[in-house]
């Protein structure tokens, strides 16, 4: 008895990891989640209690349905399409992705994650296009802006340009000179008054020289 019990457990490990490669194809990326080998199981080495997404999994049949896709098992903001790289739902096990493959890395789908609302858009079917998009628009819009301010500026360069040249024409001009409209007043006379000493000057020297002529008038009569 013991011993039929030690091989039905050997039994089911054996099943077990054969049954794990199998699942792992019968989801998109599943083996692509960097450190995780069962996608479905808490222990991320596979075997014993299954997580959010493993249970969802089991429900919808161990196949990978639209429902199960368009599903956020975790409950953080993503659904398991989305963070397997099957944004739109069109992944198969006989087809794989075809032409609708994402370059983002594959995420753990039952267990939650912090994802930014950037992320969250790029990673929408179609999103990570229009994230591009968006930003080659936005390239382009600041080179046209550039250009533009370029151009306004060597507008504004020339006009600067020409004005200074009409302002040179403009230095040569000379403006005429204002004259006074009212009439000029009558010529003061500048010429300096002849001193009164003057003729006091005069008087004396003639009362000096006629007083010698008279002493010498009256030695000769003696």
């Amino acid at each position: 008895m013991k011993l039929a019990l030690q091989i039905c457990a050997l039994s089911s490990l054996f099943l077990q990891c054969d049954a794990r490669p199998s699942f792992v194809a019968l989801i998109p990326n599943g083996n692509g989640v960097t450190g995780v080998a069962a996608l479905g199981h808490v222990n991320a080495a596979g075997g014993g209690r299954t997580n959010p997404f493993g249970e969802a999994f089991g429900a919808a049949g161990r196949e990978w349905t639209k429902e199960l896709c368009e599903a956020d098992s975790d409950g953080d903001g993503a659904t398991n399409g989305e963070e397997l790289g099957d944004s739109c739902c069109t992944w198969t096990p006989s087809a794989g992705f075809g032409a609708s493959s994402s370059s983002a890395l594959p995420t753990h789908p039952g267990v939650a994650n912090s994802f930014s609302t950037e992320q969250l858009a790029a990673m929408t079917c179609g999103g990570e296009a229009d994230l591009n998009a968006v930003a080659s628009s936005g390239a382009a819009s600041s080179t046209s802006s550039m250009s533009g301010s370029g151009s306004q500026a060597l507008t504004s360069s020339s006009f600067g340009s020409s004005s200074s040249s009409n302002s040179g024409s403009f230095d040569d001009v000379v403006a005429p000179e204002l004259q006074p409209r009212f009439s000029p007043g009558p010529k003061l006379d500048q010429t300096s008054p002849t001193p009164a000493t003057s003729d006091t000057e005069s008087l004396k020297a003639s009362v000096v020289a006629l007083y010698c002529f008279s002493i010498i008038a009256l030695a000769l009569t003696m």
